[in-house]
């Protein structure tokens, strides 16, 4: 198989091509990298030295290139949707055979520094899904604003580099793809249900149209498919909103109440604390879960079609059902 691009290609793929699926306006990412810009000139010395530059090129920040060099080749790569140990001992094991090499292990859900930044990504993105389903911009902005330092408190004491010494130690490069991949999902679904919405009435209707995608259909067979977790199969939809996708975690469930104000009658969201969902109850909203895995695998694929379309042979693990749309 012909080897056509580098590590640094692939990951440029994904940040480049892929923004265009941000929900927030491209002036306000602009905005808010000018707005980093600043702060880090304003560092000290000291800060400087343990801030990461990259932060400054892209808007992604828990996505990036952990380990390995940027210009290797890649002519297979794995993925998953959660990578430790085992899974980088697995692939220490196939590398033992040059037929079955991986050049590449990409891994979806981040740790390290990339996952506390999740909380200052959920700062912008939230308050711009919300908006879609018309929630006034001040009113979305002071929901989340609190739930961010809520969500930097949770994933602060985690052990953030529980992993990240396998993929040195046994020379693997690899690197996550979070929010682009998740900002791609939400745009998918966000599309499908508005080039459908004619024919959603009922609850049921939004299940038939997910379970038209491989990966909902293979979560289905193990018990795990889009589900309703508020409402009844008959139950109208009125105005759907696609929620609860991108920025990494549950938003403020404060929310719902504005959902409701705003005439949102059906909420699509691929995870739900109980907590919520009670929330979500309280102010009548319907609730369609469309699963965390095979949401993420559906992004993931999504994206990963693009650079199997360049010769690089792409396989899955850890979670993660590969379904290639180039077929």
């Amino acid at each position: 198989m012909t080897k056509t691009l580098n590590i640094q290609e692939i990951f440029d793929i994904w940040i480049t091509k892929w923004r265009a699926c941000d929900p927030r306006w491209e002036a306000e990412v602009q905005k808010y990298l000018a707005q980093l810009k600043k702060e880090y000139d304003l560092l000290s010395p000291e800060e400087k030295s343990v801030y990461n530059p990259e932060h400054l090129e892209h808007p992604y920040h828990d996505s990036t290139i952990y380990y390995g060099k940027p210009e290797t080749q890649v002519a297979r790569l794995i993925v998953g949707i959660d990578v430790e140990g085992p899974e980088f001992l697995l692939v220490h094991e196939l590398n033992k055979n040059p037929e079955k090499a991986i050049d590449l292990v990409v891994w979806h859900h981040p740790e390290w520094s990339a996952l506390l930044w999740i909380a200052k990504l959920q700062k912008g993105i939230a308050p711009a899904i919300w908006l879609k389903a018309w929630v006034p911009i001040n009113v979305c902005e002071k929901v989340e604003f609190p739930r961010v330092w809520e969500v930097a408190q949770r994933f602060s004491p985690m052990n953030h580099s529980r992993a990240l010494s396998f993929p040195k130690m046994l020379d693997i490069p690899y690197m996550w793809i979070h929010t682009p991949a998740d900002n791609c999902c939400q745009a998918y679904f966000e599309e499908i249900v508005e080039k459908n919405e004619k024919k959603l009435e009922c609850l049921q209707d939004i299940i038939d149209l997910l379970m038209k995608e491989p990966e909902m259909q293979e979560a289905a067979r193990l018990w795990c498919g889009p589900q309703i977790w508020n409402g009844e199969k008959s139950s109208r939809c009125w105005k759907i909103a696609v929620t609860g996708i991108t920025w990494g975690t549950e938003g403020s469930k404060d929310i719902y109440a504005e959902y409701a104000a705003a005439g949102v009658g059906t909420i699509l969201e691929m995870h739900m604390s109980a907590e919520h969902l009670k929330e979500a109850k309280k102010h009548r909203l319907n609730v369609i879960m469309t699963d965390h895995m095979a949401s993420d695998s559906l992004w993931m694929n999504l994206i990963f079609d693009e650079v199997e379309k360049q010769w690089v042979e792409v396989l899955a693990f850890s979670g993660f059902t590969r379904y290639s749309r180039n077929r």
